[in-house]
């Protein structure tokens, strides 16, 4: 026989993304208040809101979530994000809780300080300089819900050990701390996405 665990990370955070832009695009779109409305909708038919559609155009830049050859984030900002593990019938949908959580509402920042199996990284744009400018589109969908979500199976007479989960966070250039489970001692932790409601966006150009 076996146990089944639900693990989760709810709380706020966000898809992110990051990209090199060319010159013309970065010139063009740098004090342009229009930027947002294209990114948003960059085939509308030229108006005030979205003065380029043609994606043949040099200045084109195209959908926000699209910009992500440098990066492509998401997740809960660590500040922000809490952990839950419940006991399931089965590793299927839908599926029923047996029992109340083993760990409910818990504030990831302070465990993970102190946890010996986080992964922490940086996602530092200095390793994609080189001889030219590098000309940046940092863009966010700022979300609230649930980031991580997937069921892990144990050995029946095994007791859940919060201190087997493996998780990474990436600190990103806008502040950002996003936090990700990778493991549960040798079982890779297949997250199986979650349920997230949009707050804002932010989109912003830059020069590194």
């Amino acid at each position: 026989m076996a146990k089944f665990y639900e693990i989760q990370i709810w709380g706020y955070g966000g898809e992110l993304v990051y990209g090199r832009l060319t010159k013309e695009q970065f010139d063009f779109w740098e004090d342009n208040e229009q930027m947002t409305s294209h990114v948003w909708d960059p085939d509308e038919e030229d108006t005030d809101e979205n003065p380029v559609s043609d994606p043949e155009d040099a200045r084109y830049i195209g959908y926000w979530h699209d910009q992500d050859n440098i990066e492509h984030f998401n997740g809960a900002d660590v500040g922000n994000a809490r952990l839950e593990v419940q006991e399931v019938d089965s590793n299927e949908w839908p599926n029923k809780p047996i029992g109340d959580a083993i760990i409910n509402d818990l504030d990831l920042e302070p465990l993970l300080k102190d946890h010996p199996n986080t992964v922490w990284d940086e996602l530092d744009l200095d390793e994609y300089e080189d001889d030219d400018p590098l000309y940046i589109f940092q863009g966010m969908s700022i979300e609230k819900g649930t980031f991580a979500s997937g069921v892990i199976e144990l050995p029946n007479d095994e007791v859940f050990d919060i201190k087997k989960l493996s998780f990474s966070v990436t600190a990103c250039p806008n502040g950002d701390r996003l936090v990700d489970i990778l493991s549960y001692g040798t079982i890779d932790f297949d997250n199986m996405g979650g349920d997230t409601t949009g707050k804002g966006s932010d989109f912003q150009i830059f020069e590194w």
